[in-house]
């Protein structure tokens, strides 16, 4: 009886002691699973940051590029203010009287050679004698000229101009002077207030000498430049330059002169002349 008390008395000892250990290898599980969910968490939190930064980093970047595009539109706006409206990697179209006269001079200077071509002719020929046209071939004379044909451009000044208008054609700026009235004597030159070309009154006395001839051989007749006077109206200057170079590639000057004249005929004969010529200049330029 004793004995089988003992073996029983052992056999609950040896299940408590299995049960105990079993509780023991239990403890130990949840502690892994914390380990890995703690792993997981600082995953998730890890990868939570990385997203917050790539975002920042996104938004900073898109806050650059709206910066840098501002930045482009306030240098367009002031490229835009002013007299001038810019073209790309070309010339500015002038807007004003002072930044097409500069465009004008600018251009000029790169002008290589010159030639031109005149058509003129005589709209008046009143003189104290009557109509001159009834003399001779008057206005055959002064269509004609006599001599070499300044072909010349001179420099424009904003003074010498009365008003100026622009137009755009293809790739070039086509710019329109109207000048200023200009009077004066024999000491007029050309280039004087922006007529580049007129008769000077040293070519108004060839030309009457020439008419002279015309009327009959010998006839000497010479005009008296300290009684005589010249005025150049309604010139027109209209260039043309190229957006691009800056060059100039045509000239045209039309305008009219009037000239009153006071001539000596024969060594002692007063005659008096009241004549217009309208004149075209048309440059060619290199």
């Amino acid at each position: 009886m004793r004995k089988n008390l003992a073996k029983i008395i052992a056999l609950l000892m040896a299940l408590v002691l299995v049960f105990s250990f079993a509780a023991c290898g239990g403890d130990e599980e949840p502690t892994e699973t914390n380990s890995e969910n703690a792993a997981i968490t600082e995953d998730v939190a890890s990868s939570d940051d990385t997203a917050d930064t790539a975002a920042s980093e996104d938004a900073s970047a898109e806050d650059s590029q709206a910066s840098e595009d501002s930045q482009a539109a306030d240098s367009n706006d002031a490229g835009t203010q002013g007299g001038s409206t810019s073209t790309s990697g070309g010339v500015a179209v002038p807007a004003t009287k002072e930044d097409a006269v500069k465009l004008y001079n600018d251009a000029l200077k790169k002008v290589s050679s010159t030639s031109a071509k005149i058509d003129r002719k005589l709209t008046k020929t009143d003189s104290s004698v009557g109509d001159l046209n009834n003399l001779g071939p008057v206005s055959e004379k002064f269509a004609a000229g006599s001599g070499s044909i300044s072909s010349k451009l001179s420099s424009l000044s904003a003074s010498d101009v009365q008003s100026y208008s622009k137009s755009e054609s293809g790739n070039n700026i086509v710019m329109t002077f109207t000048l200023k009235t200009v009077n004066g004597g024999a000491e007029l030159t050309h280039g004087k207030g922006g007529y580049m070309y007129f008769l000077t009154m040293d070519e108004i006395n060839t030309v009457v000498k020439d008419i002279g001839n015309s009327i009959q051989e010998g006839f000497k007749i010479e005009i008296r430049k300290n009684k005589s006077s010249i005025s150049l109206q309604g010139g027109k200057l209209v260039v043309t330059v190229d957006k691009t170079t800056g060059k100039m590639s045509s000239a045209v000057l039309d305008f009219t002169e009037v000239i009153d004249g006071n001539c000596k005929a024969l060594g002692f004969m007063t005659v008096d002349a009241d004549l217009i010529g309208v004149g075209k200049v048309t440059y060619t330029l290199k």
